[in-house]
């Protein structure tokens, strides 16, 4: 939230179940580790804190970047983090190291997904593109938007991206947009 919680909520109940604090600033992304007993929260302050949920409101680890966390995924076992520049990094968990800094982007990139062994990251320079889990290697460039891409998910293994321009547009496996594109 922008009032520097993250908040558990019981839905059944309507109810706040556990507040954690630590940031210093609002509150842009929460991620839930596979296995469910971590939460990882990035804020505009720059913080990365995973929250062990078995603990009550216990932070059991933090790292510092240089500024505001736009997005992060989960990767078998590494924290990738877009993180107030054209860049993405990749931490490894368990230990907080970087293992590495994706670059090719030239905007804020805002959006991160994973599918399969890719993770596919999309930016304010209007390019979603596809990068190899392990060598890092950037695979394909898509392009079709007019605006930046501030969201993308898999649905039923669809490659779906948002995009400022007000548009939804669904991805072919060969990179090219679908007749189907929704204002």
């Amino acid at each position: 939230s922008v009032d520097t919680k993250l908040k558990i909520w019981d839905i059944r109940r309507k109810a706040c179940i556990q507040t954690y604090r630590g940031h210093a600033q609002t509150i842009r992304q929460i991620h839930f580790s596979p296995d469910g007993r971590w939460v990882i929260s990035g804020g505009d302050d720059g913080a990365v804190k995973l929250w062990d949920l078995n603990q009550e409101c216990s932070c059991a680890g933090s790292l510092g970047t240089r500024g505001s966390v736009w997005a992060m995924v989960v990767l078998e076992g590494l924290l990738v983090g877009a993180v107030g520049d054209s860049s993405i990094k990749v931490w490894r968990m368990d230990t907080w190291d970087l293992i590495t800094t994706l670059s090719g982007h030239r905007g804020l990139v805002l959006a991160l997904a994973v599918y399969k062994d890719r993770l596919i990251s999309g930016s304010d320079d209007r390019c979603i593109r596809v990068w190899r889990a392990g060598s890092w290697e950037c695979e394909r460039v898509l392009t079709g938007h007019d605006g930046g891409v501030v969201g993308i998910c898999f649905v039923q293994g669809n490659l779906i991206s948002a995009s400022n321009d007000s548009f939804i547009k669904i991805w072919n496996s060969s990179g090219n947009p679908r007749p189907f594109t929704a204002k």
